[in-house]
């Protein structure tokens, strides 16, 4: 419907601006008719937002930690657990196991030298047995015995040798053998007697520190087996993977890297004249490129005690908590020094640098005639700018005021507008404000939301009136209200448009 009624208003006028072309020409007046034609402009209402003055920050998303796995003992990859952007928690063991067959061995081999070596230490400390005793005493009776007999046979063979009857060779070799037996007898004798004193003390110390030694053993060949699995200490999502099951690695081969999984952190650079303005705990507004229409809010964790060295500005962590935002996205931050207040503001693309000063264009109704409008040029101070809006310290603006928004290349002083946007959202009479909007007001629905702050991430007004587009573009492409309206176009009462 209100579509229909745009389209009848733009009938009308056309018509006129005909008859008025007509009469001009019967009077000479080249086709002007009753005046310059009207402009067809983009308009937004002086709005009053929610605003505080605040720290602006630019930085980076990181995870809470990050961390490189690497090998620590030689092998071959014989498994891989998880690939890149799959989670990893602790739970579920390695995430990259080494052939651990060789290590398998070593444990067993350890594991042997262990047991021998307590074994001796019992025997060590126990001493020898009764049936081992009497078993050495035994040997030492029997060499006893072999001492007697080799004795008798030396003497007998001297007796022969002493009358000539043997050779000289046979006495030598029962010499020997005597001397060999009482070798053997005091030997045996000296065995016995160890055992019945029982083992020395330093013969047991001896023992123990071959136990402690084994175990030693035993323990690094169980350490080493255990390092052929590498896992991270924490939850975490894999980034990176350097390696393939079958490729050979060595003791510090990188194997995959991989950033904690939940929440990340923001980090900025605290300019050095902010740093007594913000504190652990301040509340962060921000926001990401991934994520246009949302604010997100975090806490300030803490300030770096020492400036960056290179741009003299304190790293400032803050928290983040929605698992959507990922390790590495540009953040832009801002941090409020003060409680929101309702605060003048125009949307950014009503602005005009003039030679006079910063400008903006003004819509007035014509008080003999609501339904007639009247373009005029105001002289304005901004101040900081929030998204598409900007701050207006002059008295002049007030709220509910239009200001032209598209279309301010065509717009000359006294110029009759007719606001487009107002038409195509349901609008009431000419040029005037729409049905249900008092003092030219917004139409319902074409402004920021009651109660809205604009650090809250939602669109500015002129985004709802261009329809989600850029207000910027207007000014840069065909001016708005169509292609009928500029660009040396006809307009809709038949005339170029002269500015």
């Amino acid at each position: 419907m209100g579509r229909i009624t745009g389209i009848l208003i733009l009938l009308t006028l056309l018509c006129s601006c005909n008859r008025g072309g007509q009469q001009g020409a019967a009077g000479g007046m080249g086709g002007m008719g009753d005046g310059p034609p009207p402009v067809a402009v983009f308009v937004e209402p002086v709005q009053m937002v929610p605003y505080s003055p605040a720290i602006k920050l630019i930085g980076e998303t990181k995870a809470e930690q990050r961390a490189t796995l690497a090998a620590e003992v030689a092998g071959s990859v014989t498994g891989i657990r998880h690939r890149v952007g799959e989670r990893h928690n602790v739970s579920d063991g390695w995430l990259v196991s080494i052939d651990p067959a060789t290590y398998q061995a070593g444990v067993g081999s350890a594991q042997a030298a262990v047991d021998m070596a307590r074994e001796n230490l019992r025997k060590a400390q126990n001493g020898p047995r009764s049936e081992d005793v009497r078993a050495q005493e035994a040997q030492v009776e029997a060499a006893k015995a072999r001492v007697s007999q080799a004795e008798d046979n030396l003497k007998r063979m001297e007796a022969l040798a002493a009358g000539g009857v043997i050779a000289e060779t046979a006495l030598v070799t029962a010499r020997t053998e005597y001397e060999t037996a009482k070798n053997a007898h005091e030997a045996a004798r000296q065995v016995l007697a160890a055992m019945q004193a029982g083992t020395r003390e330093e013969d047991i110390a001896a023992a123990k520190a071959a136990v402690s030694q084994a175990e030693s053993n035993l323990k690094n060949s169980r350490v080493s087996l255990g390092r052929t699995t590498v896992g991270p200490e924490f939850d975490a999502i894999v980034s990176n993977l350097m390696v393939e099951v079958g490729q050979y690695v060595g003791p510090g081969t990188p194997l995959v890297e991989v950033v904690s999984a939940g929440s990340t952190e923001a980090w900025f650079n605290l300019p050095e004249e902010e740093l007594g303005n913000v504190s652990p705990g301040d509340d962060v507004e921000m926001r990401f490129t991934a994520f246009p229409d949302e604010v997100f809010h975090g806490a300030v964790i803490s300030i770096s005690p020492a400036a960056n060295e290179q741009t003299r500005q304190f790293p400032l962590r803050v928290e983040i908590r929605d698992e959507r935002i990922l390790p590495g996205m540009t953040v832009e931050g801002r941090i409020l020094r003060s409680e929101p207040v309702p605060t003048k503001m125009i949307n950014m693309d009503s602005v005009i640098q003039a030679p006079l000063g910063t400008v903006c264009w003004v819509m007035d109704p014509d008080p003999n005639d609501p339904q007639k409008t009247s373009a005029r040029q105001v002289i304005i101070e901004t101040g900081a700018r929030v998204d598409n809006m900007v701050v207006v310290m002059s008295d002049e603006l007030q709220p509910g005021m239009m200001v032209v928004t598209r279309g301010k290349q065509q717009v000359y002083p006294t110029a009759m507008l007719i606001p487009v946007n107002l038409m195509n959202m349901g609008g009431g009479g000419e040029g005037g404000p729409p049905a249900g909007a008092e003092g030219g007001g917004m139409p319902p629905g074409a402004g920021a939301p009651a109660g809205d702050d604009v650090s809250e991430g939602g669109q500015s007004a002129g985004d709802a009136a261009a329809g989600g587009q850029n207000a910027g573009d207007g000014e840069a492409g065909q001016q708005a209200g169509g292609d009928d309206a500029a660009g040396g176009q006809e307009n809709p009462c038949g005339q170029e448009s002269n500015g």
